[in-house]
């Protein structure tokens, strides 16, 4: 009975004891994750990890959870299989739309048996830390031109700029001194004042302006610190004449004279009471301008601008003397012999000369830094002007996902209804030859709503590709109509085209894009339109500032647009009434697409007329661009490959690489048809090992597999001198994904959902090559 007791008491306690560790890890700042098997399951996630990536991923795989961050899947592969821990420093990591740097720590996990069962995570983000170097790194540039030493570190006291100055003045070179920690770097310096000043300022995130001797270099200097994103910058100058000038005065009249005369800076003494000059230096003489005896002619009134005078009799009326420090330094605007005026930043001391009080002044021109300073605080500006901007681009985003999860389940949802309704072998041809119809829109729709969002992403980003050819409006407008009668019909509504006599016959453009901007146009007509008609007239102006141009007006009887929404329903994700989108439907991309496309070619979207309940009417303009014709068009459609022969493939051997046995199954259907000789692999490692154990004609790639992905395959497969024709599949229809295709060695790339004849006419071609 003690044994039980002691033995439960016992297990109380460890239980206690993982449940206290578990509390820990959920709460540190730290993310920590624990994932298990070698597809790495999320078995615990904490709160930390949950608000890196906005949901909570307990049950999902990693490449489920985090599919696009593809920059640590393979190392998570690697520490599973290798079992040796990886320490990785600022590691980029893709999240949704963005890409995030984090410090992450993998260690493999072990059973009772010492076997690898999984991984564990430590990691924290340093996303801000990575940018504020990069905006750091940006702003210095606008401080190189500095004639002051000007350097800045980081939270961890590492110098991370160190600018041209700097490198004269203290006689390091920046390799000597970047990355290293400022205490290393200068002996002494943490327990000077200097270094206590400077902690000081980062702690309280202070500025400091002050004067120190730092014996190491047996100088004093002036000094201004300021903090910044968690560090601080620091700019200073070599002051050690001027207190040398201050203590030698009292000593020696002709020591003074000499460190005076040949000091680097310009200097002067000036009578308190009558504002002449008593005495100047030769820095002087050549930074102003004037000879001696012109200077000494002079009242300190006179090298002010006029609009300064005033102030410049008020400041000789202060007291500058040892007890009076904090008012020494002073910023002032002054005026050489040729009227340039200057920044200057002046140290002053009253004296005792002869029996007058006077006073020694030393001047610092800092123009230049005032004008870098400006420009500092002007990108400053312009960086939190964009950050609103994005934080409030953002939100829209938010929006946009909510609608788009709709628009997207829609189509998705009769799909898969439609799809279980087939396996009912009593369907009547007449139904199953209209769920295959339902089936065929619903995917169609949904393509139409992805591609929507690739073309905007693409128009964004700079990558859209636009191919110039000669396009007939009336032809364009034709099919528009025509495509989009069926919809009319459907909401009994009329819906006309009139081409007016002043419309070009041709123009040089992007035939495919401006019927997409009309077919958008017009489909919002349509949408929005509950009773009367929708209208579509062209025209066309063959002079103006922008040249021949190309005019379509679509006016419809609908609902109309307020006043007020006008410019807004055409940015991204918008709609000018969020209860449109449950009334409605639609993504909110339309307009903002179609705006975005009508500018690239040369021309726009506007609202010209537009009233609540009585309907709207929208005007797009194309420019003819005949000097931008396309000498031979790369764009090819399902059309343009033609009808395949059924023996097209006969004798050709196809190794199909893919993980998913529906696809697998399916291209196994297009390609025996056609006459091929089908194998298939149904991973990454198991396509590399058949591709270089048989004797394929084409290898069909799929590019997201587990084991190994189709990149590093093919790759692989490259690197061991394989020399078949490799065919890239992939989900993914961005350009970027292409040239990443083509890059690792594949020879060509098809889009899924894959077309029948594309798939047949690019293994026919490779194939018999």
């Amino acid at each position: 009975v003690l044994s039980r007791i002691e033995l439960e008491r016992t297990k109380n306690a460890i239980t206690n004891e993982r449940e206290n560790f578990r509390n820990l890890f959920r709460q540190t700042p730290e993310m920590v994750c624990v994932l298990s098997g070698p597809d790495h399951l999320f078995e615990f996630v904490n709160d930390a990890h949950i608000a890196a990536l906005g949901f909570d991923a307990t049950g999902k795989t990693v490449r489920e959870a985090q599919p696009e961050s593809v920059e640590v899947h393979g190392l998570l592969d690697d520490v599973y299989r290798t079992g040796k821990t990886a320490l990785l420093h600022e590691i980029p990591v893709t999240l949704g739309n963005s890409v995030r740097h984090f410090n992450l720590t993998y260690a493999a996990r072990k059973n009772e048996a010492g076997k690898t069962n999984g991984v564990m995570i430590l990691g924290a983000e340093v996303t801000d830390v990575v940018q504020s170097r990069k905006l750091l790194a940006r702003e210095a540039k606008l401080i190189e031109s500095m004639p002051a030493p000007f350097f800045a570190v980081d939270a961890d006291w590492k110098i991370i700029y160190w600018n041209p100055a700097s490198v004269e003045v203290i006689g390091l070179k920046q390799e000597a001194v970047l990355d290293k920690v400022i205490w290393d770097v200068f002996p002494g310096l943490k327990e000077s004042e200097f270094g206590e000043t400077y902690i000081r300022s980062k702690n309280e995130q202070t500025i400091h302006n002050f004067e120190a001797f730092y014996s190491h270099y047996n100088r004093w200097y002036r000094v201004w610190s300021f903090p910044f994103e968690g560090g601080i910058a620091v700019t200073f100058l070599d002051v050690t004449d001027r207190k040398i000038i201050e203590e030698e005065l009292e000593k020696s009249k002709e020591r003074y004279r000499i460190l005076f005369d040949h000091s680097p800076l310009p200097k002067w003494i000036i009578d308190v009471e009558t504002l002449k000059f008593v005495d100047v230096n030769n820095a002087a003489l050549q930074h102003y301008g004037y000879t001696k005896e012109e200077f000494l002619s002079l009242k300190g009134t006179e090298i002010r601008p006029p609009e300064d005078v005033e102030g410049f009799v008020e400041t000789m009326k202060m007291d500058f003397t040892k007890e009076n420090q904090d008012k020494i330094n002073l910023r002032r605007r002054h005026m050489k012999k040729d009227g340039t005026i200057i920044e200057v930043e002046m140290s002053a001391l009253d004296i005792v000369l002869d029996g007058r009080k006077c006073r020694i002044g030393a001047a610092v021109d800092i123009t230049e830094r005032v004008k870098a300073d400006a420009r500092q605080a002007e990108l400053l500006a312009h960086v939190q002007a964009a950050k609103e901007e994005a934080e409030r681009a953002n939100d829209l985003k938010s929006a946009f996902l909510a609608n788009m999860s709709h628009e997207i389940r829609t189509p998705l949802g009769a799909m898969v209804g439609f799809a279980d309704l087939l396996r009912d072998p009593s369907l009547s041809r007449e139904e199953h030859s209209n769920y295959i119809g339902i089936l065929t829109r619903n995917g169609e729709q949904l393509s139409t709503i992805i591609n929507d969002i690739l073309d905007l992403s693409k128009v964004e980003a700079g990558h859209l590709t636009l191919e110039f050819e000669d396009t007939s409006a009336d032809q364009v407008a034709a099919d528009v109509v025509s495509l989009m009668r069926v919809k009319a019909n459907e909401k009994d509504l009329a819906l006309d085209f009139k081409a007016e006599s002043s419309t070009p016959t041709t123009i040089v453009t992007d035939s495919l894009r401006v019927r997409q901007i009309l077919m958008n146009i017009v489909g919002n007509a349509i949408k929005f339109t509950q009773a009367g008609s929708v209208k579509v007239r062209s025209f066309g102006t063959d002079a103006g500032p922008d040249g021949r141009m190309l005019y379509f007006e679509v006016k419809d009887t609908g609902i109309g647009i307020p006043e007020s929404e006008k410019e807004r329903i055409f940015e991204a994700f918008v709609q000018a009434d969020g209860t449109l989108v449950r009334r409605f439907g639609g993504t909110g991309l339309g307009l903002a697409l179609s705006r975005e496309l009508a500018r690239k070619l040369g021309g726009d979207v506007t609202v010209t007329k537009t009233a609540e309940g009585k309907g709207s009417t929208f005007l797009i303009s194309i420019q003819d661009q005949p000097e931008k014709r396309t000498e031979r068009s790369e764009r090819q459609t399902e059309s343009d490959f033609g009808e395949p022969a059924q023996n097209s493939l006969e004798g050709i051997s196809v190794l199909v690489v893919d993980d998913s046995p529906d696809n697998r199954q399916l291209l196994w259907h297009f390609l025996t048809k056609f006459g091929a000789i089908v194998d298939f692999a149904e991973n990454g490692l198991l396509g590399f090992k058949k591709a270089l154990a048989g004797n394929f004609d084409v290898v069909l790639m799929d590019i997201q597999m587990p084991e190994m992905d189709g990149y590093t395959a093919t790759a692989k497969l490259r690197g061991a001198g394989y020399r078949k024709p490799i065919i890239a599949l992939t989900a993914h229809a961005m350009s970027e994904v292409r040239k990443k295709c083509l890059y690792v060695g594949c020879s060509d790339h098809l889009t899924k959902p894959i077309k029948i004849k594309e798939l047949v006419a690019l293994v026919a071609r490779f194939g018999h090559a």
